[in-house]
């Protein structure tokens, strides 16, 4: 699901690009069209930033996989957040929990590192986020899980004080070697200066690819 991660990460660059200090709630709700299955995929997700630090804690609900409800793997992200002239940098950890229902997925205990370079292009911004994962079983009955890079890139262009669109692709294999890429175009609204809601539709282009993904995502800052 680290497409859903990406989206994320998109939609929270949409109006600053610089983290104040606070705590965000974000509700997602998202299908899944498969050619052998489709299903639904709700990320509930807290973050807390200061001007340098971020964390966030997302807890993934999925519902009607092959017949089958509940929890996915929990993942933590901490950031370092910093500056090169005029370019933003963030240093990222990812960490999975190995919580998930293994009739849903496959619980692990992946850790990953990344980097996301953002910078204001054209009214807009740019940016490109470059990581490595790297595979942990979380049962020793698991077979051998590959290590694998990935990345990201896209924009973000305001088409109104209330409005921005975005064209995001992300590019990454899965934890068997297969090339999972998709493209996504997303839509935030700032509906008031502490409520947005974001709108995305992603085409996978790869056979390893989910078909489609259509949802959206509504965020409180407190």
């Amino acid at each position: 699901m680290r497409r859903l991660i990406v989206l994320l990460f998109c939609l929270s660059l949409v109006g600053t690009i610089q983290a104040q200090e606070g705590i965000k709630l974000s509700i997602g709700q998202y299908r899944i069209l498969d050619d052998s299955d489709s299903y639904d995929f709700t990320p509930v997700s807290i973050k807390y930033s200061t001007q340098q630090y971020q964390a966030r804690l997302t807890l993934p609900y999925i519902n009607g996989y092959q017949g089958e409800s509940g929890l996915g793997n929990i993942s933590i992200k901490l950031s370092y957040l910093t500056q090169w002239k005029k370019t933003f940098i963030d240093l990222n950890y990812r960490q999975k929990l190995a919580t998930a229902d293994d009739k849903l997925t496959v619980p692990v205990r992946d850790s990953g590192m990344s980097i996301e370079l953002a910078r204001y292009v054209a009214g807009g911004i740019g940016f490109v986020e470059l990581g490595h994962t790297w595979g942990r079983k979380a049962q020793s009955n698991q077979a051998e899980r590959n290590d694998r890079f990935y990345y990201a890139l896209g924009g973000v262009y305001p088409v109104s004080p209330s409005v921005s669109i975005g064209l995001i692709l992300d590019h990454k294999s899965t934890a068997l070697g297969q090339l999972d890429r998709s493209v996504s175009l997303i839509s935030q609204y700032k509906l008031t200066n502490k409520n947005r809601l974001g709108i995305s539709i992603a085409k996978g282009l790869t056979t390893a690819s989910p078909s489609w993904l259509i949802g959206g995502m509504w965020s409180h800052k407190f």
